[in-house]
This record gives C-alpha cells, structure tokens and sequence, in this order.
C-alpha cells in the first residue's frame, strides 16, 4: 500500500495547475509518511485543508489518509472527515462515508460526539441549499417576477 501512496502524492506534486506551495505540501505529505511520524502528518494535513481548501478532499482521502487513517487522533480524524463530508454532493454516499468513519473511531467517543454533532448540520445545510435554489427556480419561472 505505501507503493501507492507514493504514487498518487507524486502525481498530486506534478499536476498541471497546482500550486508551488500545494507541491510543497504533497512534498511534505510524503515526507512525514515515509518517516511514520503521523501526529505531524495530521497536524500539516489539517494546515492544508484550513489554508489551500483543496477541492479534491475526497480523492485525497481515498487514496491517502485511509492508508493512516487509525493513526489519527479521533478528533483529528473527525475534523478532517467533516471537510470531506461537505464535499460529497449526494446525502446518501454522505452517510455512507459517515457510517465509516463512525465505525472506525468507535475508540474514540469524543470524536464520534463531534461527528455526530455536525450530522444534523449537514443535512441542514442540504436542506437549506434545495430550498434555496427550488425558490429561485420558481421565481424566475413565474410569469409575475
């Protein structure tokens, strides 16, 4: 597995339109991995998604962070799941990674605490989004606007 992590965070280096300071990142990543030191590995992941904002969080993590993921502290591992969950577009594949999760850090009770306080506000936000853009669609489809 530690073949294909060096792989994808290679490819992820040399990508067209990334970054110098996203190469360095992915840089590091590899570093910090190959060494084992996992608590500044999480700890420069989360600096990554709070700075860059990456778009590809749940490529990232498919092909990356699940290959450590029990060596995150929980609500490390929670905090950066959160991140992931709000870029997955469809309620169901967003439980789906939940349950995972959840079923992976069952250890922890602070962070599935934590997980499943930001449930509700998932589906909220969901929620809040379809009505939104279901008003929008219906003002601008009536004759009287």
């Amino acid at each position: 597995m530690a073949q294909k992590v060096s792989d994808y965070l290679a490819k992820q280096q040399q990508a067209a339109g990334i970054t110098a300071q996203t190469a360095a990142y992915y840089a590091a990543f590899e570093e910090l991995y190959t060494k084992k030191l996992w608590h500044q590995l999480t700890l420069k992941l989360l600096a990554f998604i709070a700075e860059e904002r990456p778009a590809n969080l749940v490529e990232l993590y498919e092909n990356f962070i699940v290959d450590f993921e029990s060596r995150i502290k929980h609500l490390s591992l929670v905090e950066i799941a959160s991140n992931v969950v709000a870029q997955i577009p469809a309620t169901e594949e967003k439980l789906k990674f939940i349950e995972k999760i959840k079923g992976r850090s069952v250890r922890g009770r602070s962070g599935i605490s934590l997980h499943l306080t930001n449930l509700p506000s998932t589906f909220l936000q969901q929620k809040k989004s379809r009505t939104t853009s279901s008003r929008r669609s219906s003002a601008t489809s009536s004759p009287g606007s």
